[in-house]
């Protein structure tokens, strides 16, 4: 009893104690899987934001109402998010701003956070506008959870305006808000920082392999260990799960059950032996003896013990005859399946082998025979290199021993010689078996994989193909790309001068006006008008006429602001766009323009220009717009030339 006693706590304390570890494994894989569910979901949030057209406005215009209605403390505390940021196509921060969840507050972006924004981190770069990154970002003062997007369209299309980032804080908050949804207590610790002894001891039981360890703090409580990694993938975080110890108890109460269910029954059966020791029963015991030797000996199940009368022997002579009816209907099933069994296997696809632990073939199926055309006879009993070559014989007897010493599965891909001048490909699994008594065989099944390696090969073929055309029509895309450049430079400049044409400055001039419409922007107009351009042509001829046109729009380009738009506007007549300027600042620019072509070099004569100036008023349309300007060149024109007039007032020529 002390022997069963010890033996069955073994098993039981050995089968429960896998159990526990197993499932505090699962339970330490959910707590990883829920903090991977909450990097996610801030993505998936992240990416609503980046994939926005107000967004994608904002990343340039820097809209205020786009910041009012979108980047307030109310909407960032919707988005349970501790760090915004959005960076325009430079790098540079368009908005940044961190967020204290205790206080509900906006604080300023930490500074090492900043610090991580630069255009060299690969945080920060991205094969593909519609990628994005996430992770946890370890920082001196925590963990980050972090989610990086372009920002694009509504539609997902480019090209970028920039990244968004969202982060939140892996603080004592957030780690409290994990293990109230997953119901586990649990604490992180750094890497980079001194660990707390636990978490120390069980440091170098963790591995890229080994990524999770379970111990036993006490007799209520697990411990399960995890690595976390950073962005990078490289390990930065040792979290700890603390689980009841349920399996525990209940292994400690099933084995008080069995020691006190096991005492009763040896009480029970020492008292049996000692009532039938009172019982005259050797003759009778005997004969069940002899019945018993009989059926051995013929292995004849279907015999039965005769041994009349309602005594204990009697009884066991049934017992006896139904354990000989299980075993005739065990034999009769067992037969019954290992017919289904072969039935089956002769009718796969795939060969079926079973060798024994010296290579000598136990079973085939019919589908081997076909394939290699040995009967069943031909090769049990036989080995690899009574069938194949030496080379492939060794390869083949090389793989078994390496099954049977690691008592693993192995995949190999393998040429098998089906005649002397065919060669077949096979996808062959062979795996660890042991046969009723306990000895161990090699069992294996293989596939015909010739055809799908042909297809492979023309396959990469293709692709390779394909990868050349692929190559060359870059090359076109990159050409037509330019050519098309060149047409729509021509479409919008004047080849003369290579100022704006008319059609240009017509949709520059709606532009403007809209924009400071829009913004109440101040925006100005300037057209200007050759002085005497038809006497240039008559006295030099129309090549000159030509070169003083050139000659102006080049001193004219120089004279003006990034930001202005000259253009063609007619024959001798010039315009010029004006983008948040008044008319004071409309009047200076004209006099510098007009000093600068009086001033300039000419090969002929003085050439001067005379300029009309006026001012956008909301509402204006764009004829009255240019009208008034033109108008204002009327005036100038009229009161002598070489001078700059505008709509409102003139301005005398300054000597």
């Amino acid at each position: 009893m002390a022997c069963l006693q010890l033996v069955s706590g073994l098993v039981l304390r050995s089968g429960f104690s896998h159990i526990e570890r197993a499932g505090a494994a699962e339970d330490v894989s959910r707590v990883h899987a829920a903090l991977d569910d909450a990097i996610s979901k801030m993505n998936g949030t992240a990416g609503d934001w980046a994939w926005w057209d107000d967004t994608y406005r904002y990343a340039l215009d820097r809209n205020p109402a786009y910041t009012r209605s979108n980047l307030g403390a109310t909407s960032i505390s919707t988005l349970r998010i501790n760090t915004m940021v959005l960076l325009n196509p430079a790098g540079q921060i368009v908005f940044g701003t961190g967020f204290d969840s205790r206080t509900s507050r906006k604080v300023p972006l930490a500074a090492t956070f900043r610090n991580q924004l630069v255009p060299s981190n690969p945080l920060l770069q991205f094969a593909n506008p519609q990628d994005s990154k996430q992770g946890i970002l370890m920082l001196p003062e925590g963990p980050v959870l972090v989610a990086v997007r372009q920002i694009l369209t509504s539609n997902r299309q480019g090209p970028s305006h920039g990244t968004l980032i969202f982060g939140r804080n892996l603080d004592s908050t957030e780690v409290a808000s994990l293990a109230k949804l997953t119901r586990f207590p649990l604490q992180l610790q750094r890497l980079d920082a001194a660990l707390p002894p636990d978490f120390e001891k069980v440091r170098p039981l963790l591995s890229a392999t080994n990524r999770t360890e379970i111990q036993a703090a006490d007799e209520n409580t697990l411990w399960g260990y995890t690595l976390i990694d950073d962005i990078d993938g490289n390990p930065a975080l040792l979290m700890r799960v603390a689980m009841p110890r349920a399996i525990f108890h209940q292994q400690q109460n099933s084995l008080q059950t069995m020691f006190f269910s096991l005492l009763i029954a040896c009480f029970a059966f020492c008292f049996a032996i000692f009532w039938l020791l009172e019982k005259v029963v050797l003759g009778r015991l005997s004969k069940l003896d002899l019945s018993v030797r009989r059926i051995t000996h013929e292995h004849d199940p279907k015999q039965r013990i005769e041994l009349p009368g309602s005594d204990e022997l009697s009884l066991l002579g049934l017992a006896i005859n139904d354990l000989l009816d299980t075993i005739a209907r065990s034999q009769g099933d067992l037969l019954e399946s290992e017919n289904r069994f072969r039935t089956f296997m002769d009718h796969s696809p795939a060969i079926a082998f079973v060798k024994d632990a010296n290579g000598r073939f136990v079973y085939i199926n019919a589908t081997f025979e076909r394939y290699f055309n040995h009967s069943s006879a031909q090769v049990l009993g036989k080995t690899d290199h009574d069938l194949w070559s030496a080379p492939v014989a060794d390869i083949f007897r090389e793989h078994d021993l390496n099954v049977l010493r690691t008592g693993k599965s192995m995949q190999t891909e393998e040429m098998v010689p089906i005649t002397p001048d065919r060669t077949t490909d096979w996808l062959i699994f062979k795996f660890p078996l042991r046969n009723m008594v306990g000895g161990i065989l090699l069992a294996g099944m293989g596939i015909d994989i010739t055809q799908r390696k042909l297809v492979e090969a023309q396959l990469h073929r293709e692709q390779q193909k394909l990868a050349v055309a692929n190559s060359q029509l870059e090359i076109l895309n990159d050409q037509l790309e330019e050519i098309n450049k060149q047409l729509e430079k021509q479409a919008l400049h004047d080849e003369l001068t290579q100022l704006f044409n008319r059609r240009a400055f017509n949709q520059q001039l709606k532009t403007e006006m809209e924009r400071a419409e829009r913004y109440r922007t101040p925006l100005s107009l300037l057209i200007l008008d050759i002085d005497q351009f038809k006497l240039i042509n008559d006295s030099w001829g129309h090549s000159y006429g030509d070169e003083v046109l050139q000659r102006v729009a080049k001193v004219l380009q120089s004279a003006l602001r990034t930001n202005d738009i000259a253009a063609r506007y007619g024959g001798e007549e010039m315009a010029v766009i004006l983008p948040n300027t008044d008319a004071e600042g409309a009047l200076a620019m004209a006099e510098r323009c007009r000093t600068y072509i009086e001033r300039a070099p000419w090969r002929q004569g003085q050439v001067t220009a005379s300029f009309g100036a006026s001012t956008f008023r909301i509402g204006m349309e764009s004829t009255a717009f240019i009208a008034a300007a033109d108008a204002a060149l009327y005036t100038s024109k009229k009161q002598g030339r070489n001078r700059s007039t505008h709509i409102d007032g003139v301005v005398p020529h300054a000597n």
